[in-house]
């Protein structure tokens, strides 16, 4: 499913455009949000792979400088972007919580926000 809201980068000048999922702002920052859903037994790598996109889209819009003007008609400070993952509540049992400690770690490294979304979230809706 395509979704026409989705703002598009590129991460490498022959590259092709990537889709942020989300761009957000709280104040005048804006922040690159990448949505995750659960992909069976992958859960831990999509998530992990998730945190490596939100940290290429924060870089896109803060290096972009051609859309900074974009961003300062909307009263945003591209150059302050920040970057999140969202996805899912983890169970509570103790593997889930485990992944859910080493994503936030891996996450905090490089500067990116960890955001779980309570059950009953659903991106097919």
């Amino acid at each position: 499913m395509e979704y026409p809201f989705q703002l598009p980068t590129l991460w490498a000048p022959q590259g092709r455009a990537r889709f942020l999922d989300a761009l957000m702002h709280l104040g005048n920052l804006p922040w690159a949000v990448e949505l995750k859903e659960p992909e069976g037994s992958k859960r831990g790598q999509g998530y992990r792979h998730g945190i490596t996109q939100a940290v290429l889209y924060r870089e896109f819009i803060r290096r972009a400088k051609e859309l900074h003007g974009w961003f300062e008609r909307q009263s945003l400070d591209a150059s302050q972007c920040r970057a999140a993952i969202a996805f899912p509540k983890m169970e509570s049992n103790q593997k889930q919580q485990e992944l859910l400690r080493h994503h936030q770690e891996v996450a905090r490294a490089f500067g990116v926000e960890v955001i779980e979304i309570g059950h009953g979230w659903d991106c097919a809706r």
